[in-house]
């Protein structure tokens, strides 16, 4: 099964922060997950690109790291975790389960990165600069290789 991952997060020199997170399987489900973030530390493009859409209740690293186990763990084959020049997804991926050599045993150990394919650059589904939308998009073209 095919996942899709992407976030919206803080990265400055005096602050690294993850601001939302999603992922969305191949058949079109999905998980979406908001985080507290010092909100003194936002950029003036977050404040007008992505705060503007944020609109879940905000929960703990623990809780979303349980859920995606679950969510994943659904998966009978071996999942392919996708991203949009999905670095920075997949680094807060691994951290929201404290780090990568503490993931799950069912999810692979690397991204796959969909930047790398000719002519598959996404489409937003949504609105500008969410996560959600912007992981259903790279699901789209995930979809269409």
């Amino acid at each position: 099964m095919r996942y899709a991952i992407d976030c919206e997060f803080i990265d400055t020199p005096s602050c690294s922060a993850l601001i939302s997170l999603a992922i969305v399987r191949e058949d079109g489900a999905s998980r979406y997950f908001e985080f507290d973030y010092p909100e003194s530390e936002l950029t003036p493009w977050l404040r007008e690109n992505v705060v503007p859409h944020l609109c879940g209740p905000r929960v703990a690293f623990k809780d979303a790291a349980e859920s995606l186990a679950f969510f994943i763990d659904e998966d009978d084959g071996k999942p392919e975790i996708w991203g949009y020049f999905g670095a920075y997804d997949w680094y807060w991926l691994c951290r929201l389960f404290g780090g990568l050599m503490a993931m799950p045993d069912t999810f692979p150990h690397r991204y796959r990165e969909l930047a790398e394919q000719k002519y598959r650059k996404p489409v937003a589904a949504g609105a500008q600069h969410n996560a959600l939308a912007d992981a259903r998009g790279i699901m789209q073209a995930v979809l269409a290789l």
